[in-house]
């Protein structure tokens, strides 16, 4: 084999191996926390956190105090809809590559026959433009950054300087206070025990009423509160 089919499988090889690795530099090295918490968002959350944005938006324009991103967005939408009308429409026009927003709600206007329109009329067509807008962005924005979670690699135990404990009771101990009830279960009135990891300690706190069915609840020194169901053996 040429030295040149061996540099090309070689450039082939590490360009492929960038392209898997890419989401997992990007999540690891690129991201701050924030992009990873917003990563993580889902349903009434993500909505909620959308049309927050979708109305400071908004807001903006109204103020006329737009921002460089919102009119970015704004022009790309306009542009959609530029190109729509002008393929059916034998009056074509044109949006300035440097066009301002008053560019961007006169050409609205055009394509909307609004210029007849009273200011309240030409306002609600420029908010509603722009609240689709904003929410497309918005919605793509967060989808992009759960897709770079889902495609990263998941770094292992060691990597990540955590560790896990399997706890196990011990119901012949002297510690298991109980009583042997009418139909043959046993319940637990009180039992406690320490688990001491790699760098924290939780306590595990256990209260049901018979051998198969309890309740784990690990409360965390770190986090100073109950996190949420990690056994959901309750009935």
């Amino acid at each position: 084999m040429k030295k040149s089919s061996r540099l090309l499988i070689l450039l082939i090889c590490l360009a492929g191996g960038f392209y898997f690795l890419m989401p997992s530099i990007t999540w690891y090295f690129v991201y701050k926390e924030k992009d990873r918490d917003e990563a993580g968002l889902s349903g009434v959350r993500l909505k909620s956190e959308i049309n927050t944005r979708i109305e400071n938006g908004l807001k903006a324009f109204n103020d006329a105090n737009a921002g460089d991103k919102e009119l970015k967005v704004l022009k790309k939408e306009i542009s959609r809809k530029l190109k729509e009308y002008n393929s059916v429409s034998a009056k074509k026009l044109k949006l300035a590559s440097n066009a301002s927003f008053n560019d961007m709600k006169n050409i609205l206007f055009d394509m909307y026959s609004y210029n007849n329109k009273t200011e309240e009329e030409k306002n609600l067509l420029v908010e509603k433009v722009a609240k689709k807008a904003l929410e497309n962005y918005y919605t793509a924005e967060f989808d992009a950054k759960r897709k770079v979670k889902n495609s990263a690699i998941k770094l292992g135990l060691d990597l990540q300087g955590g560790a896990y404990a399997v706890v196990t009771l011990n119901f012949d101990h002297p510690s298991v206070e109980g009583k042997a009830t009418t139909d043959g279960s046993f319940e637990i009135l009180s039992v406690s025990a320490s688990v001491v990891t790699a760098n924290f300690q939780e306590v595990c706190c256990i209260r049901k009423r018979s051998f198969e069915s309890f309740c784990f609840c690990f409360y965390s020194i770190n986090i100073k509160r109950c996190t949420k169901t990690i056994y959901n053996y309750c009935n």
